[in-house]
């Protein structure tokens, strides 16, 4: 009995976890290169104690980690000069306080003094890795594909745009920037896009679809470890009885 509650528990525990992913996707499901998210779990065999056969095992659940779907979401046309999306698996390097981060949401601006900034204010990075501006004399600003800037006054510089070997090694920082300790290499098989921005790649309705699912089998837990409890008690109260 003790037994099916545990594994009961760790159940409802794993459902928690997948709920909260799931509510978090639906909540970023209109910010800017925001990444849907998905809980992988593992199996845990744990023999029972010596009143059982010898052998059994009951099984536990954990969630294990956090994956993330980085395939492109829809790119949207707004006409900005300096609103950039990528195809492709790679990503804008910028400058912050705690050092490089990366970050795939390209709704860039202008800051006061002309510096290519993200909205949080820090400053997108070129292949030399010096901060991108544009004087107040410049004007018609070009971006190719190839992440290259060009405005008025000529040729400028280019974007980092870099990737790593492991994507779902890096950490997320708010919701839509990236860090880990890989090394970056250049994304040569990416396409920068001017005056669009991409969206996130959550599909509403699986989501949703999924939070009514998880929901289910969370209150299926629950009624278990309920049922069992009222055994527990019932067997209590049957054992004083009869003392």
């Amino acid at each position: 009995m003790e037994n099916a509650i545990l594994v009961a528990m760790s159940n409802q525990i794993a459902n928690r976890r997948s709920l909260d992913i799931v509510a978090n996707n639906i909540a970023n499901m209109n910010t800017t290169g925001f990444k849907a998210e998905n809980v992988l779990f593992e199996q845990i065999l744990q023999e029972v104690g010596s009143g059982n056969e010898v052998g059994s095992e009951i099984s536990f659940v954990q969630d294990k980690a956090v994956f993330r779907n980085f395939e492109d979401g829809a790119l949207v046309e707004t006409g900005g000069a300096i609103d950039l999306a990528l195809s492709g698996k790679g990503f804008f390097v910028v400058d912050t306080p705690e050092g490089q981060r990366y970050t795939r949401n390209g709704n860039f601006k202008l800051d006061e003094d002309g510096r290519l900034v993200t909205s949080e204010m820090h400053p997108v990075l070129d292949v030399n890795g010096n901060e991108i501006t544009i004087g107040p004399d410049e004007s018609d600003i070009q971006i190719a594909k190839d992440g290259s800037i060009e405005t008025s006054l000529g040729p400028k510089t280019s974007f980092n745009v870099v990737t790593f070997e492991n994507l779902n090694d890096m950490r997320k920082i708010g919701a839509s920037m990236y860090e880990t300790e890989q090394d970056p290499f250049p994304a040569d098989s990416v396409t920068v896009h001017q005056g669009m921005i991409e969206t996130s790649n959550v599909q509403p309705i699986l989501e949703v679809t999924k939070m009514i699912e998880v929901s289910r089998a969370y209150q299926s837990a629950a009624s278990i470890i309920s049922d069992a409890e009222d055994l527990q008690r019932k067997a209590v109260n049957e054992l004083s009885g009869n003392s």
